[in-house]
């Protein structure tokens, strides 16, 4: 599956992976080149000098490395198989119900099957609910990429 990001084709294919939150659920995951990562963080550091990520606060240094994760895990999530969300709240239920566009409206402590819906709007939505979620996609894209940086080089006897 070829990918543009950045302007830049990208060979990847996804990859079947299990949360262990919900191991019934399956995610296709793909790999994140070390390009696109660069160029996401480029794109979230954008504007700041070196001196001032050494002086940044806490709370700004996690602000960044959850902007990091988010775009990552944009990149990465292709689909879900299995994989039911409850909103608990009333203002995640009307964001992910304005995410979902023509659906019936999504009511607070509803299951809604996100299968076949991951548009950037519903992952926005979805993200917002759920860090944890975030930063296992990012993750696994990471893995993902390592894994196939560790099979090419098998392929060429490196290794």
């Amino acid at each position: 599956m070829a990918r543009e990001l950045f302007g830049e084709d990208v060979e990847t294919k996804p990859v079947r992976r299990e949360w262990e939150v919900d191991p019934s659920a399956k995610f296709l995951i793909l790999p994140i080149p070390f390009g696109v990562d660069e160029r996401i963080r480029q794109r979230v550091n954008r504007g700041r000098k070196t001196q001032n990520l050494i002086q940044e606060t806490t709370e700004q240094a996690t602000n960044r490395l959850r902007a990091i994760a988010l775009a990552r895990a944009e990149y990465a999530l292709v689909d879900s198989v299995g994989f039911e969300v409850v909103t608990r709240s009333p203002k995640h239920a009307e964001e992910l119900s304005a995410a979902l566009g023509d659906e019936a409206p999504v009511k607070p402590g509803q299951f809604v099957k996100l299968d076949g819906k991951w548009t950037p709007a519903v992952k926005a939505a979805y993200f917002a609910m759920d860090p944890e979620f975030v930063a296992w996609v990012s993750d696994q894209g990471g893995e993902l990429a390592q894994t196939v940086i560790v099979e090419r080089e098998t392929e060429r006897g490196k290794t």
